[in-house]
């Protein structure tokens, strides 16, 4: 029987590498990944790698403890969805003859992902989400269509509770929480809750927390009617689980809330499911919602990823 380890940081990436897993139909594996309290309640998660951030220090760590995790479990396929963390991992295993699957997340479109311009040599199969990145790639990337099948319900129902989440991430986001505040003081009627993360303003007209737990933020979405976020992967899987309605805000390098200006790569390919990106300069009506579902998951998608374990 192969032994499959699944290798992924905490947060979004950790989020896709369940997605897959589970269409996969894998459930007898183990997984390595950083700590926090949405791995910490997996039990499936069996090591832990340190959140690394591009510390030399922490990264040679990472590096060794891997060898020792691979030498001891002895899997027969690592599954990657990446981050760095996880792309240490999976070149440890590649070195001990391991075979390693790269998923490419399915945030970058048109630009590389760090750990993708890694993974892309390291790996035995790389696999990217997106039309556009073959190209990008060259020949060694695989396409196989988009994992995921979404579709908008034709019903509109009425907004009376929205999610602000703008993540974890050590950029601030004070444009949002801002913006959002402002419109709460003039919107009396619509309950607005925000995680703000490390922003430095404080709202002062709507509820809000800095973190949340992964169990209180799962809570939170389905409180909600709509969930306002920056594109991510962990949040657009969660959302469209519980079929909410989505609307995407922007972080931008210029105004250093992100290293740099890839999330509009994402939110252009949703918008086309019809999901709407805020610009924050909007003067906006929160009547009525589009739910956004996820139906299934692409059988073919996952048929070929069956093959190559």
């Amino acid at each position: 029987m192969t032994k499959v380890c699944g290798a992924a940081s905490s947060g979004g990436h950790y989020i896709e590498l369940n997605y897959h897993l589970s269409n996969l139909g894998i459930d007898d594996c183990f997984i390595v990944s950083s700590k926090n309290s949405q791995t910490q309640k997996d039990k499936r998660v069996k090591y832990y790698l340190k959140y690394h951030t591009r510390n030399p220090l922490i990264a040679l760590y990472n590096f060794f403890k891997s060898f020792k995790i691979v030498l001891k479990e002895k899997p027969d396929v690592i599954i990657s969805t990446g981050a760095g963390m996880a792309a240490l991992f999976s070149i440890a295993g590649r070195i001990l003859g391991k075979k390693v699957i790269h998923i490419e997340t399915l945030n970058r479109i048109t630009s590389k992902s760090m750990t993708g311009k890694v993974m892309y040599y390291f790996s035995n199969y790389f696999i990217v989400l997106w039309p556009e990145q073959l190209k990008m790639y060259g020949k060694n990337a695989k396409y196989y269509g988009l994992p995921i099948v979404i579709s908008s319900d034709a019903r509109k129902s009425p907004v009376k509770k929205v999610f602000l989440t703008v993540g974890s991430t050590d950029y601030p986001f004070d444009r949002a929480i801002k913006y959002f505040d402002s419109y709460a003081k003039k919107n009396k009627n619509l309950k607005i809750f925000a995680q703000i993360g490390t922003s430095r303003y404080s709202p002062k007209n709507l509820e809000y927390v800095r973190f949340l737990t992964y169990d209180e933020y799962l809570k939170k979405i389905d409180w909600a009617d709509k969930v306002i976020c920056p594109p991510g992967a962990g949040t657009i899987f969660d959302s469209l689980r519980k079929s909410k309605s989505l609307e995407f805000i922007i972080r931008l390098k210029k105004y250093g809330e992100a290293i740099d200006d890839h999330q509009y790569e994402l939110a252009s390919k949703f918008k086309d499911f019809g999901v709407l990106i805020n610009n924050l300069d909007m003067v906006l009506k929160y009547n009525t919602n589009t739910k956004y579902i996820l139906n299934n998951n692409n059988k073919e998608f996952y048929t070929k990823l069956l093959e190559l374990i």
